[in-house]
């Protein structure tokens, strides 16, 4: 049976119409498998614990909210969220930070910005141990429905971070509280890693410019001392104060990664993406994960020894090309393209000169 003419284009104008009508909400299905990075209405609550080293300190709270009956209803579906407790620095309070806090909370956490009051000397703090307080109390909340959390806490895997003194408290923490199983650190002031989880997913930030926690005197030490999965990330003319676009966004990501499990953000934690700003000159990335050994700029990288050796560069002990054989390689290439060539301009001249005759 054949079509009409008259009847083709009305048709073909049908399906042109039928299709202008529905690719915007294809666009909005396709794209569903990869969340906004603001998906949640920010709240917030606070509480108090007394911490081990006697002061009373506030806990802020950043959740996952609601505006309204249906908004609760999408939000208790998702329910409970993985809990990460953040730590800010010296003589700082949880809520300088925010509007970082308020994001991750946005993408599905529950955040929990302990104030912590520091010693003087380091070595005295009681911040790390007192982690679990926290995550102790979260869970006391999860099941109390008066609380505002009541259902909302998932501590089963936990994400923990800091700045300068709180994310060396963060680290240690993964050591206390095996609950805590990832962590992120913002120039800590940290340089050993034996009393952390080795096992745990680690990221680690410096900066080449930090006199506070400087990378030779104690980031350098704290990556070759701790095992994999790890991530070193060191800015180039960074300082010990955190960016939007390095340190916040490596972080988020991080942890959307390993505790919502959003796999797509694989490249930007790992793999191509995180090492093509690396070698593009953002800053110097080094990377333990599965076995693997990544650097971005091994000329740079200097590992620390015991006191009377010799310091050794990445490059030298581990990535040295064997300039000898690829110069064989490339002398035997360029004489089989010679030989050839030769053997093409020989059979020309035989045809050539025969023709002549």
């Amino acid at each position: 049976m054949t079509m009409d003419r008259r009847g083709y284009i009305p048709t073909v104008s049908l399906f042109t119409l039928m299709f202008l009508i529905i690719s915007p909400f294809i666009s909005i299905v396709v794209g569903m498998d990869q969340p906004t990075k603001e998906e949640y209405r920010v709240s917030e609550c606070e509480f108090t614990i007394i911490m081990t080293s006697g002061p009373e300190i506030t806990v802020t709270v950043f959740y996952p909210g609601y505006r309204g009956p249906l908004e609760r209803y999408l939000r208790d579906q998702d329910a409970p969220f993985p809990v990460i407790v953040f730590s800010p620095g010296y003589g700082g309070s949880a809520t300088d930070y925010r509007s970082f806090l308020e994001n991750l909370a946005s993408c599905g956490f529950v955040v929990a910005g302990a104030s912590w009051s520091y010693e003087s000397d380091r070595e005295e703090d009681t911040a790390h141990v007192d982690h679990t307080k926290v995550l102790d109390r979260l869970e006391q909340y999860n099941d109390d429905r008066n609380s505002p959390l009541y259902g909302l806490v998932d501590t089963g895997s936990c994400g923990a971070f800091g700045h300068s003194r709180g994310a060396r408290a963060a680290f240690m923490a993964s050591g206390v509280d095996e609950r805590i199983r990832n962590i992120a650190a913002w120039m800590p002031t940290l340089n050993n890693g034996s009393g952390i989880d080795q096992n745990a997913n680690k990221l680690l930030f410096g900066g080449d410019n930090d006199d506070i926690a400087s990378p030779e005197e104690w980031l350098d030490p704290l990556y070759y001392s701790s095992g994999e999965p790890f991530i070193y990330v060191t800015v180039f003319n960074g300082d010990h104060q955190p960016t939007e676009d390095i340190h916040m966004d490596i972080t988020l990501k991080f942890f959307r990664y390993h505790l919502l499990d959003e796999t797509y953000l694989e490249s930007d934690v790992y793999g191509y993406d995180i090492r093509q700003r690396a070698e593009s000159g953002e800053f110097h990335l080094r990377i333990i994960n599965d076995g693997e050994v990544y650097d971005s700029h091994p000329h740079l990288s200097i590992i620390p020894v015991a006191e009377g050796e010799e310091e050794k560069d990445v490059k030298d002990s581990n990535d040295s090309p064997n300039l000898g054989f690829d110069a064989l390689l490339i002398i035997l290439f360029t004489f089989m393209i010679l030989m050839w060539f030769k053997s093409k301009i020989r059979r020309f001249e035989r045809k050539y000169y025969k023709f002549k005759i």
